[in-house]
């Protein structure tokens, strides 16, 4: 008789969301934007090759307030969104591409208000090389683990 061994298997698309709806949410707090008070927009992601892959952050001076994902073609009512596939997004979150590169070369685009999108690139930059978000830990970081 064999042996049943239960796995934590969570799929690639799931530990994308995992990012949008918890780990982004838990922690952008901590890069100080509630100091920010001008920052007040909102925006979205769109991963491109997965299904409903649409996620809208809606901030008020600082403050993250809301974050819904809404179907791929609604319209999430943002100022701006970031467009790209499921390989930059991971190379952007883990750390290991600067997204200014990422955009640059074209695997990823800006749709909407540029100027705001630059602005709040750069604290998202910050964001993943203070919280590097990679696909083989995402299950243990999303839960507060290391």
């Amino acid at each position: 008789m064999g042996v049943l061994v239960m796995t934590n298997q969570i799929s690639k698309t799931d530990r994308i969301a995992q990012f949008f709806e918890s780990f982004l949410p838990q922690h952008i707090a901590s890069l100080g934007l509630g100091e920010m008070d001008s920052f007040t927009t909102t925006f979205g992601f769109v991963i491109d090759d997965i299904r409903n892959g649409h996620w809208v952050y809606r901030f008020e001076h600082g403050v993250l307030k809301e974050t819904k994902r809404v179907d791929i073609n609604q319209d999430g009512d943002e100022s701006f969104s970031y467009h790209m596939d499921q390989v930059a997004f991971w190379e952007v979150v883990g750390g290991q591409d600067d997204p200014r590169a990422v955009f640059l070369s074209g695997r990823a685009e800006i749709v909407g208000d540029t100027e705001q999108a630059l602005k709040a690139g750069m604290i998202l930059a910050q964001f993943s090389q203070k919280y590097p978000y990679r696909m083989d830990q995402s299950a243990n970081l999303a839960d507060g683990g290391s």
